[in-house]
C-alpha cells in the first residue's frame, strides 16, 4: 500500500507531467504560426541593390570579372554593367508563389560588347521565377537551366 507521501509524490509527479505536456504544445502552435512559407518581398527587392555572381547558362557558368549590379526600387529595376550600359524595367514578385516577372525593358548604352549584360538582358526578358532570401538571390527564366546568382 503506498504511502501519504509516495501518494504526493505521485500527483506532484503528474501537475509536473501535464505542465510540460501543455508547454509542449503552447510551444508548438507557436511554432507552427510563426512559421510563414510566404516570402517577405520588400527585404528581398526593395530598396535593395544585389551584385551579380555568375550568370548560368545551360551547362555553362558564366563568371563576371568585374561588377555588375542589379538595384531594385519600389516597381522599378536597373542593372548596371561595368562601362555603365543599363538594362531598366518593372518588375512584380509573389512571395507565396515566387513567381518573378519583368516588363518595360529597355538599354541604354553599348550592351552589344559585353557578353555578361547580353545574357542578363534575355533572362530578365524571360523570367519566370526567384529564388533567395534576403542574403542570396537567383533571378530564374523558366524553362530551361538559365539564372542569375546574386548575392
Amino acid at each position: 500500500m503506498p504511502t501519504p507521501v509516495n501518494s504526493d509524490i505521485n500527483t506532484h509527479m503528474e501537475h509536473i507531467k501535464k505542465h510540460i505536456t501543455a508547454a509542449i504544445a503552447l510551444l508548438a502552435i507557436l511554432t507552427l504560426t510563426a512559421c510563414n512559407n510566404k516570402d517577405d518581398i520588400e527585404e528581398i527587392f526593395t530598396e535593395k541593390t544585389w551584385k551579380l555572381a555568375f550568370i548560368q547558362d545551360g551547362a555553362e557558368r558564366i563568371v563576371r570579372e568585374k561588377e555588375y549590379t542589379l538595384k531594385f526600387n519600389k516597381a522599378s529595376f536597373t542593372f548596371t554593367d561595368p562601362q555603365k550600359a543599363t538594362i531598366n524595367g518593372s518588375w512584380s514578385a509573389d512571395g507565396g508563389t515566387r513567381q518573378f516577372i519583368c516588363n518595360n525593358i529597355t538599354t541604354s548604352g553599348n550592351i552589344q560588347g559585353d557578353q555578361v549584360t547580353q545574357k542578363a538582358r534575355e533572362i530578365l526578358q524571360k523570367a519566370k521565377a526567384y529564388s533567395g532570401d534576403a542574403k542570396s538571390l537567383q533571378i530564374i527564366e523558366e524553362p530551361g537551366n538559365k539564372y542569375m546568382q546574386f548575392y
